[in-house]
């Protein structure tokens, strides 16, 4: 049987083997996370293969290499002088598919009511209806009835006072009266609010709008919102200069003079779900 000087020589001894082995525990571990970090860098797994489960998808329309007899050379401007770093595999998302409805002119009919067109829809085509204001010059409404869909339009040409004035908002006031626009209509869906916003300045030569390079040579100014980017990548329309939701704005402050042009053409996402597809 052990005395007590013995007991406590023991404790000692096994506190002191014991407090070296959680020591020894603590410092394989961190030894073996380090070697296993710098293994997984140099080898990192392969990627999973893309699922493809939408089937093939179509290719991007690039311009041909040649226009007129004339031929296209591109040269690489970039900062580190290479192409940049993209993803190999990315997701693609369903849009799903907007389907007629018996009471979608009765919601475009709700939706143009609180646009503030009051009159009777022409029927444009099997599921694109119009409205006016019935005032002169005249704004016109057509709105997409299956998809809610639908562009504004103020007849600008025939109120010069408009194509003059030339106390256009700044870039910023046009995206934050363009995002007011649509959060007071329930159109500001969170990745517009949250996405950016291009601007082009426009000068009126009749009958086009020609592109300027400032502000002050401008009659108007459009504003292009885009979505916020979806898994670090941005979103796009087929022409990526234009945007499918976009505004054009006057100098004039009145009300209905202000935004002559809306286009609104969103579609929604369903995020939950997608397949995944090589770049």
């Amino acid at each position: 049987m052990l005395n007590l000087t013995q007991t406590a020589y023991w404790t000692r001894r096994l506190l002191k083997f014991g407090a070296i082995f959680i020591v020894a525990i603590i410092f394989l571990r961190i030894i073996f996370n380090i070697v296993s970090s710098v293994w997984q860098k140099v080898n990192p797994p392969a990627p999973a293969a893309p699922t493809v489960l939408f089937g093939k998808l179509p290719k991007l329309k690039f311009p041909e290499n040649s226009y007129n007899g004339k031929t296209f050379t591109y040269r690489l401007e970039t900062i580190q002088g290479t192409l940049p770093a993209v993803k190999t595999i990315a997701k693609v998302y369903f849009f799903p598919n907007e389907r007629p409805s018996l009471l979608g002119l009765e919601k475009a009919t709700q939706q143009a009511g609180k646009l503030g067109f009051k009159s009777e829809p022409q029927q444009i085509s099997g599921n694109i209806y119009r409205w006016d204001n019935g005032q002169t010059p005249t704004t016109t409404l057509e709105i997409n009835i299956n998809n809610n869909s639908f562009h504004q339009l103020y007849d600008y040409a025939n109120d010069q006072e408009v194509i003059d004035s030339k106390d256009l908002p700044t870039n910023q006031q046009a995206a934050q009266e363009a995002k007011s626009f649509l959060s007071s209509n329930d159109f500001l869906e969170p990745d517009l609010a949250t996405g950016s916003a291009d601007f082009v300045y426009l000068k009126y030569s009749p009958p086009d709008l020609n592109t300027v390079s400032s502000l002050s040579e401008a009659n108007f100014i459009r504003v292009n919102l885009f979505r916020a980017d979806l898994d670090g990548l941005r979103i796009l329309p087929p022409n990526p200069k234009k945007s499918l939701v976009s505004f054009l704005f006057s100098g004039i402050k009145t009300l209905g003079r202000r935004i002559i042009e809306v286009n609104y053409n969103y579609y929604l996402i369903d995020r939950e779900t997608y397949s995944t597809y090589p770049l």
